[in-house]
């Protein structure tokens, strides 16, 4: 993008007078240096060890901008003795503070520097491994009015950015300041490197909740990186701030949570490092039910044609907020077909089960079936819940012995 041809050529027409312009304006006479000058002395811009962003951005507009005085110096000295500044990702992943360039002087990052802006959100904010939003020349002139876009803005027409990558922790891409600054390389291919995060990114490595049956309090476990505390919510109201509080803790945490389960249930853990740059992620247990049955072998005794299984008591275990209820079927096709009109059949003593009956009462469907032609040895049938969600199955032993038949 830095080398899109229309580009270089508005920057060597244009660029160069409004540049002009920005040099004395900026320099206002003899300042030999500028960062030492009233006009440049910004009492809020701290920077600095504390900062956890550093090194350089180029244009090739206006040259080096740096984004901390521990390394702003010739040769990257530490000048922050002289000119405090720096510029970090701190609370909600907003980006902070103070950039400096020699030829424009500071680029401030501070959502109080960023309202109006032109369009799109104005906040400079870490969203995902993307900046977002604006950044702002605090004494533009000539016209320009200082602002300094981070990415693509809504109806632009030129996909640009900056990334960070987890990894290395570089910072890579461009932003973009019109024609006075142009392309902001934040990775140049210079000698002073680019633009580094040095800070810790939080990070949450593992977060899952067991299953539970509905009705109980479940339980949250965790493990995490660079966190010193975690909030963790749902969206039926759950809120446990502060679930850990320490580095320690969070990193192999185990929260029991204080709510029961009564339907499926959103968890958000959102952890925090002592920048107080977070993380989040969601785990939502799958409601669903089994089937019991009791016993799960049933006899049946054919004594000259058709007959009847003892009975098995069907029952519904619900986990992770299923309250719904329950209908029962059964599949007997595997049992020998009747030579003639009869046909195999379920009994169920109750065809459907509601949530306060199985779980708040413990009722159970008993079921018998019946088969209309005899066999030797065991058939097995499949119970349904619901059609085809859930099921179990049934053993009808008949035994090994065929019936005899005497004549009387």
């Amino acid at each position: 993008m830095k080398k899109t041809t229309n580009k270089k050529i508005i920057k060597n027409l244009v660029g160069g007078l409004f540049i002009f312009v920005f040099f004395i304006f900026l320099i206002g006479g003899n300042n030999e240096n500028k960062q030492n000058d009233d006009k440049y002395n910004l009492l809020v811009a701290r920077a600095s060890a504390n900062d956890n962003i550093t090194g350089y951005a180029w244009s090739d507009n206006i040259g080096w901008i740096s984004f901390n005085c521990t390394d702003g110096g010739v040769g990257q000295s530490d000048i922050c003795s002289t000119s405090e500044y720096g510029v970090s990702i701190g609370g909600d992943n907003e980006l902070v503070g103070y950039a400096w360039s020699d030829n424009i002087g500071w680029i401030s990052f501070n959502e109080s520097d960023l309202a109006g802006c032109p369009k799109g959100t104005c906040k400079a904010k870490l969203v995902g491994n993307s900046l977002e939003g604006w950044a702002r020349v605090l004494s533009p002139g000539g016209g320009w009015d200082g602002w300094i876009s981070l990415s693509k803005q809504p109806a632009g027409t030129i996909d640009y950015g900056v990334t960070l990558d987890e990894e290395n922790l570089i910072f890579d891409g461009y932003a973009w300041g019109d024609e006075v600054v142009g392309w902001i390389d934040f990775n140049p291919d210079y000698d002073y490197g680019g633009v580094v995060f040095t800070g810790a990114f939080p990070s949450i490595d593992s977060f899952n909740i067991p299953n539970v049956v509905t009705g109980n309090e479940p339980t949250a476990y965790w493990t995490t990186e660079n966190v010193v505390t975690c909030d963790l919510t749902s969206n039926t109201g759950y809120s446990d701030i502060n679930a850990c509080q320490n580095e320690n803790k969070c990193s192999d945490a185990t929260v029991l949570i204080n709510k029961e389960v009564l339907e499926e249930t959103v968890y958000t853990l959102t952890c925090f490092n002592s920048a107080e740059m977070w993380v989040a992620k969601e785990f939502t247990p799958y409601e669903y039910f089994d089937l019991t049955a009791v016993p799960t072998e049933v006899t049946i005794d054919f004594v000259g044609g058709g007959a009847t299984t003892t009975p098995t008591e069907i029952g519904v275990i619900p986990w992770n907020g299923f309250t719904d209820d329950v209908s029962f079927t059964a599949d007997l096709s595997n049992l020998p077909p009747s030579p003639g009109s009869e046909v195999s059949s379920s009994i169920f003593s109750r065809q459907t089960l509601s949530f306060s009956e199985y779980l708040t009462n413990g009722i159970k469907s008993v079921l018998k079936v019946y088969a209309p032609y005899r066999f030797v040895g065991e058939e097995t049938i499949t119970v349904w819940g619901n059609t085809d969600e859930e099921s179990v199955e049934i053993t009808i032993n008949a035994g090994d012995i065929e019936p005899i038949y005497e004549e009387i």
